[in-house]
């Protein structure tokens, strides 16, 4: 009785797998556009990005998020609503993409297979890990493509939506600084009398560069004066020390532009002195371990600034927009997301 004959065995198996599909249903895909199966390994790499962003938000990323809320609401919850939403607008795109009769021509394509074999290249175990093909992170890669493309369809120039340069202009100046800035930092770890020293060592010597950057040396090289200072005094004994030669530094080197809400990673105060300061101001603002040496500069003065900002400033200022707008093509579209899918795989499955 024992003894169980092959033909047998492969009837039992038949019956299993057959009951296994219909019992737990198919979770091989998340969705279907144009009569095609969209796979599952697009929705998770959905979860994997929004798990991503989660971090970014609860009150401490270094602790398990799905511990924590993000914004008052349970992680695991946002995570999975995010990332629906974020497969609708994938689908959405797909759709606006197929009717405005766009395409990727030779150098987008050349360029989706650069990124996905760089990304397969650093983390293809690690999406593996998450149940992401090599197949599914190209589909993904292709709908980022995609989704540019009907961006530019719609706002650059000569689209229905297009903005005009003088209003990009205006979204620049209005939202981003141009500065430069040297760093002379002190010691942290000192306390007391001695981090008092500390920081009046660095502030003389921050001051220092002041008076020669406003007797009109030129900020560039005094930054790459101070960085070869730097590499010298930290080098192990006996080690070459590269340096570059301050005189050679080419102008706007080292020139920044930065958000007007994003200097507050250098300190409060060096946030609001930057967007307090004039085009031509030079002063020295405490930050959080350093003085600063802080330069600003009129962020119009240059085409060049612009011009090689401009996508990317356009981006910025439509991106709400935008996204909108996926979200009412999103309203128009009969979207069904398999539940069988969504069931199996949710935010406590990515690692």
């Amino acid at each position: 009785m024992k003894k169980i004959t092959r033909a047998l065995c492969l009837v039992f198996a038949l019956v299993m797998a057959l009951s296994l599909v219909s019992c737990g249903g198919d979770t091989s895909y998340i969705t279907t556009f144009d009569d095609q199966k969209i796979p599952a390994g697009v929705y998770l790499y959905q979860l994997v990005t929004a798990t991503q962003s989660a971090y970014s938000k609860v009150e401490d990323s270094s602790k398990d998020v799905l511990k924590q809320d993000v914004d008052g609401q349970d992680a695991a919850i946002w995570i999975e609503q995010t990332a629906q939403q974020e497969m609708k607008r994938y689908l959405a795109v797909e759709k606006e993409f197929e009717d405005l009769g766009l395409t990727l021509d030779s150098d987008a394509q050349n360029a989706v297979t650069a990124q996905v074999n760089s990304e397969w290249n650093n983390y293809g175990e690690w999406y593996e890990k998450n149940g992401i093909s090599k197949d599914s992170l190209t589909l993904v890669v292709q709908n980022l493509a995609k989704k540019q493309q009907v961006f530019l369809y719609y706002y650059d120039e000569g689209g229905p939506e297009a903005v005009s340069d003088d209003d990009l202009k205006a979204y620049f100046s209005d939202n981003y600084v141009k500065v430069k800035y040297l760093g002379v930092s002190w010691d942290t770890s000192k306390t007391g009398d001695e981090l008092t020293a500390a920081k009046e060592e660095a502030k003389a010597k921050a001051d220092g560069y002041l008076a020669r950057a406003k007797n009109g040396e030129s900020m560039d090289r005094l930054i790459q004066e101070y960085s070869n200072e730097q590499r010298t005094a930290s080098a192990k004994e006996g080690e070459e020390v590269k340096t570059t030669d301050p005189s050679e530094v080419e102008e706007d080197t080292y020139a920044t532009v930065l958000s007007k809400e994003g200097g507050s990673s250098f300190g409060e105060q060096f946030a609001e002195r930057m967007n307090a300061m004039s085009a031509g101001d030079i002063e020295v603002v405490e930050g959080t371990s350093k003085y600063y040496v802080l330069a600003k500069y009129d962020i119009l003065a240059k085409e060049e600034d612009f011009t090689s900002r401009r996508i990317t400033l356009l981006q910025n200022m439509k991106a709400e927009e935008y996204e909108q707008k996926l979200d009412n093509v999103v309203g128009e579209m009969n979207i069904t997301l398999n539940e069988d899918a969504l069931n199996r795989y949710t935010a406590k499955k990515i690692k």
